[in-house]
């Protein structure tokens, strides 16, 4: 049976109960593949939670592409909610060790992914994707693009937005390169929904040619 390359990683939301985006990949999955389980699905706690299941992932070849949903700041993004805000800083994940994890995923692991997808607020600014993708050494990472929000989204609003891309880039036919296979999702979402990626802040960066920074791959209030 068909499966998606994909794998979720999700924070817990509230102190209190719980949201989860795995309701939305099930019904995505189903839709795609008739098979609402075709996708790896994890939770993590902290930068050491995320290391471990990112590590461990690396190992999986049929692992290409990783959506990670948590909450979110221009330089970060958090674990699991907890109560007091000492707490909460032991569960925040600077870009600097996210980037670090990745570097060590890539380069002395050999791990191959296509994209991250980070559904977050503020997270994907330029600045930030800039220094995740395009940045110094970093480059030999090979991570092809990344993809979020650079405002304080709605759960609801962003998970329209989530579903469409992911939806869109499965539907497109796997020998198409992954760059055109971005850029085709670009333009879906600009055509379909112009609206909602301009208020989101919502955008796909990739690496300009020769490593020269990134660019980002939807036109607008986004662009740097």
């Amino acid at each position: 049976m068909r499966k998606l390359d994909l794998a979720v990683i999700e924070s817990r939301w509230w102190v209190d109960g719980n949201s989860s985006v795995k309701g939305l990949f099930d019904v995505l999955a189903d839709i795609l593949v008739d098979n609402p389980s075709a996708y790896h699905y994890e939770m993590f706690n902290n930068a050491e939670s995320l290391r471990e299941v990112l590590f461990r992932l690396s190992m999986k070849r049929s692992v290409a592409n990783i959506y990670i949903a948590a909450h979110g700041d221009e330089g970060g993004i958090y674990g699991a909610a907890t109560n007091g805000r000492m707490a909460r800083r032991r569960n925040y994940v600077s870009r600097i060790r996210l980037r670090n994890i990745l570097h060590t995923l890539m380069k002395e692991r050999s791990a191959k992914l296509n994209g991250l997808f980070f559904g977050s607020c503020l997270f994907a600014n330029p600045d930030t994707m800039d220094y995740m993708l395009g940045a110094g050494d970093q480059r030999d990472h090979k991570i092809r693009w990344i993809a979020g929000y650079k405002t304080p989204v709605n759960w609801m609003s962003s998970s329209v937005v989530d579903l469409f891309f992911w939806n869109h880039y499965y539907s497109i036919d796997s020998n198409v390169g992954e760059l055109e296979r971005v850029q085709s999702v670009a333009a879906a979402i600009k055509r379909f929904m112009p609206g909602a990626h301009h208020d989101l802040g919502f955008n796909i960066y990739v690496r300009r040619p020769g490593g020269t920074g990134v660019k980002p791959l939807i036109n607008g209030h986004d662009d740097a």
